[in-house]
């Protein structure tokens, strides 16, 4: 469930931080908002490709990877620990140290890379000599990261300069105001594309939306809980349909793809829409 649902996520951490909630239960709860739209969008792509086949594999990039790798079922552990340990209650910092450690382990007993090797990598990424490698597997490494916690520093300066000099007090108005007559998920939409279509960045976007929305859910006296749900199900899914945000120009770039491919994101805005119609099921009006 990317972003929204995995406890790993910087936005599901960021969401929980901002809201003041709990990790796990904003998890919890956020697959079992993501369930019908899971399965509306499972039978979508089951109909494209039935109507649109792959017509062909590239064995070229799988035979690189037998040519410049060890393959070996245990190359999966990292991903099982990172993935089954935060369900286990662990935290989040655990389980990725966990598996860190583990696929540090397999690079070095395993593909036969030096401890110094694997190191350089840990800190500066992985860049492949071979160019058609370097386009699926370069980057990564904790410097490939100072730019994010950058806009996350950013981001929480910009909230903080907004409350301390009350430049975000009318708009707060506004935003209370649009709660009253289209309700607090719907405003929260509003708010949330807004927001990403002005700072075209999710992380901004998530922390100006909680600032802007806060004051509404408080006047009604609703759960920080819904809060966190209804930014998960707005900001943190619509930055990826906001052409020139981020969330959306970069995967697009990467993949070699125009916009065109966009309405074909079904989970980023059936979502959203299951969500206005079932909120009920999970939250008393």
């Amino acid at each position: 469930f990317g972003d929204r649902g995995a406890p790993t996520s910087s936005a599901a951490n960021l969401v929980a931080a901002v809201t003041g909630t709990r990790l796990f239960d904003n998890v919890r709860l956020m697959l079992r908002t993501a369930a019908l739209p899971l399965g509306l969008c499972t039978v979508f792509y089951f109909v494209l490709a039935r109507l649109h086949p792959l017509q062909a594999v590239d064995a070229a990039l799988a035979q690189m990877l037998r040519e410049n790798f060890r393959l070996s079922p245990w190359l999966l552990l990292p991903v099982v620990l990172m993935l089954a340990l935060p369900f286990c209650k662990l935290e989040v910092r655990h389980a990725m140290l966990c598996s860190i450690a583990c696929a540090f382990l397999l690079a070095v007993f395993l593909q036969g890379a030096s401890v110094w090797e694997t190191l350089r990598v840990c800190v500066f990424g992985y860049h492949p000599e071979n160019a058609a490698l370097a386009r699926v597997f370069s980057g990564g490494g904790l410097v490939s990261m100072l730019p994010v916690a950058g806009i996350v520093l950013l981001s929480c300066t910009y909230s903080g300069i907004f409350d301390g000099t009350g430049m975000l007090d009318g708009v707060r108005t506004r935003v209370s105001a649009l709660s009253e007559r289209a309700g607090l998920f719907p405003a929260a939409c509003v708010v949330s594309l807004a927001s990403c279509a002005a700072f075209c960045n999710q992380t901004i976007g998530i922390v100006l939306t909680d600032a802007l929305i806060a004051p509404a859910y408080a006047q009604k006296e609703r759960a920080p809980e819904e809060r966190a749900q209804d930014i998960e199900n707005s900001v943190v899914l619509l930055a990826g349909v906001v052409p020139w945000c981020i969330a959306c120009a970069a995967p697009l770039e990467m993949l070699g793809v125009g916009y065109g491919a966009v309405p074909f994101a079904l989970f980023l805005y059936i979502t959203p829409l299951c969500y206005l119609f079932t909120k009920r099921w999970f939250f008393k009006p």
